[in-house]
Parts: C-alpha cells; structure tokens; sequence
C-alpha cells in the first residue's frame, strides 16, 4: 500500500513538473544561414543598434513565453549570422525597432501551433528618419512526434514562429536599398 502511495505521489510530482512552461531558449530562435554578401557588399543595412518591446516573461504554471532580453539576444544574432549586425556602434547606419505585437499562444493538444507578429521599423542614426517599416506575420507547429512532452512543444512552436519571423525579415532585409539624395 506505501508502494503504491509513493509510486503516484512520484508520477503526480513528475508530471506538475513536465507540465511547467519553460521560456523560449535564445539558441533555438537564432537563424543560422550561410553567410551571403554583408554591408560592405550591398548585402543589406549595417544594424549597430536593436531596440525591443512586447516580450514577456514565463510563469512556470502557464504558457511559456519570449521575454525582451531572449527577443533581443536572438534578433542580434540573427542579424550577425547573417552579417547585417555591425559590432562596432560608430560604424552602424541603422537601428532596428522590433516590437512584437502578437505571439499567439499554442493551445493545449497533441500539436501546437504558436503565431508572431512582429512590426519592424528601420532608422537611419544620422537623419533620425524612419527609411523602412514592415509587419511579419509567422507561425510554427510541433507535434507529439517532434516532442513528447506538452511544455516542450508549446516552447518549440514559439521559437520556431519566432525563428521564422527573423528569417523572413533578414530576407526583406536583404532587398532593402536605401534612398539616396
């Protein structure tokens, strides 16, 4: 009978555990792509600065989340990979605003399926003028073949919606050509 009653007290804890959300992991939300052509080529603007908002933190009881420093971590690293990030501040053009107005949360299910929406605007340091502005809209589904833990797929379908999002920005950002006077 103790046996028993340690053995389900045992699962009961094992399972509030695997139940907790967990945050979105910087390393997972990062787009990783072979470097193409950078500033100094014409491959896009240098981005010295990356401005973020619209991030919240996790509440293990509830839904895993992206908080700003996890947004602005993996943003920055996105743009370096894909060499529009300029380490050196005085030799960056541009600041990047990145506000996240809407990150669905997945709902409860065998597969889930987290949205972002994120709006960025483009500035130029030296003028202060707003030169480019875009919405991106991404999604991402994990199901119980990708993991079978539920937190763990509520946490991968927000880094991969996030993920996705970077990528289709770098790729806006590529095509992106400033105004000349």
């Amino acid at each position: 009978m103790r046996r028993a009653l340690a053995a389900i007290l045992v699962s009961t804890a094992l399972m509030t555990v695997a139940a907790c959300a967990m945050p979105a992991r910087v390393e997972s939300m990062v787009v990783d792509q072979e470097p193409a052509a950078g500033p100094a080529s014409g491959g896009g603007p240098a981005i010295g600065v990356v401005l973020v908002e619209g991030g919240r933190e996790t509440m293990p009881l509830f839904n895993s989340e992206v908080s700003d420093d996890s947004f602005a971590r993996a943003l920055k690293r996105s743009l370096a990979e894909n060499r529009l990030w300029v380490e050196d501040a005085s030799r960056a053009r541009y600041a990047l605003h990145a506000r996240l107005d809407r990150k669905d949360r997945p709902q409860r299910g065998l597969s889930k399926t987290a949205e972002s929406s994120i709006r960025y605007a483009l500035r130029d340091l030296k003028s202060g003028q707003t030169v480019f502005e875009t919405r991106v809209t991404t999604e991402h589904t994990v199901t119980a073949g990708d993991a079978f833990v539920a937190a763990s797929r509520e946490r991968g379908a927000n880094e991969g919606a996030m993920r996705k999002n970077f990528a289709e920005l770098i790729a806006r950002l590529r095509g992106f050509r400033p105004r000349t006077s």
